[in-house]
């Protein structure tokens, strides 16, 4: 299995946890976090920040030192909530709502046999598609004065064609592009928790019915016009084949998990 090893180039996931009328969701960015962490929002209310039950955080390795929380440490691994200026949950909270003392209770046999946990999984091609759109919005948007999305298609089409020339590896450690199915399917056998982990597919449209149905906006018309030009297959194929075995590993993942093979 592949190893996030510390200094790396590639980084872990972020890990982005939610509570809903369904139960605990656990998540990763490109792969349903939006709408899961708009779920959380109580029937019946307008959508208020202070009412999300969604938190995210940040994964490293986890460096001995007594001064750093133990109920944030989950297998050797330290994790740090995603701050910003619309902070609504703090790690106290979250666990006082999902009725956990750490990070590492919440991924234990025990709680995933008492309550409902699902872990969210995506294809990773796909997944890596719509992650690679936004990551290039971000950087064209300074430059060009408004989104990408906005742009006429064959411009689109080509600032995308231009940024594979750039871009290399470490683009994995993007939060919307990492090497989600690897971790997930590591942090399920790490925990022994392969007999208990209910996972879903998020196009997954009859096991998806579980949760409340929302709109959520879509850069998808964008990445058809872009992969179903014949203009520009030879620069998706040099994409796949300058990412070759990121793609296999994710893929080889992503199956594992949803046919629950974690040999």
């Amino acid at each position: 299995m592949f190893q996030f090893i510390k200094n790396q180039s590639i980084r872990y996931p972020w890990l982005s946890i939610s509570k809903n009328n369904a139960g605990v969701v656990i998540t990763s960015k490109k792969i349903g976090s939006r709408f899961f962490e708009d779920i959380t929002i109580p029937f019946g209310t307008k959508k208020h920040k202070s009412k999300i039950i969604s938190i995210d955080f940040r994964i490293d390795n986890f460096e001995h030192n007594n001064d750093v929380d133990p109920s944030i440490i989950l297998n050797n691994k330290i994790l740090e909530q995603v701050t910003n200026d619309n902070l609504i949950l703090s790690v106290d909270d979250m666990f006082s709502i999902l009725n956990v003392p750490s990070i590492s209770e919440l991924f234990s046999a025990n709680y995933l046999k008492s309550n409902n946990v699902f872990f969210i999984t995506r294809n990773p091609i796909d997944r890596f598609y719509t992650g690679y759109f936004e990551k290039i919005d971000s950087v064209v948007g300074p430059d060009i004065q408004t989104r990408l999305a906005d742009q006429p298609q064959n411009i689109i089409d080509s600032i995308l064609n231009e940024h594979i020339q750039k871009i290399d590896y470490t683009i994995f450690s993007d939060e919307h592009l990492s090497l989600w199915n690897t971790f997930l399917l590591q942090l399920i056998t790490d925990n022994s928790l392969q007999e208990y982990a209910t996972i879903i597919d998020l196009n997954d449209s009859e096991k998806m019915k579980i949760f409340d149905k929302l709109d959520q906006p879509s850069n998808k018309i964008w990445l058809d016009n872009w992969l179903s030009n014949p203009n520009n297959e030879h620069h998706i194929n040099e994409l796949h084949n300058k990412f070759k075995f990121y793609f296999e590993l994710e893929l080889e993942s992503y199956n594992k998990l949803l046919n629950k093979n974690y040999e």
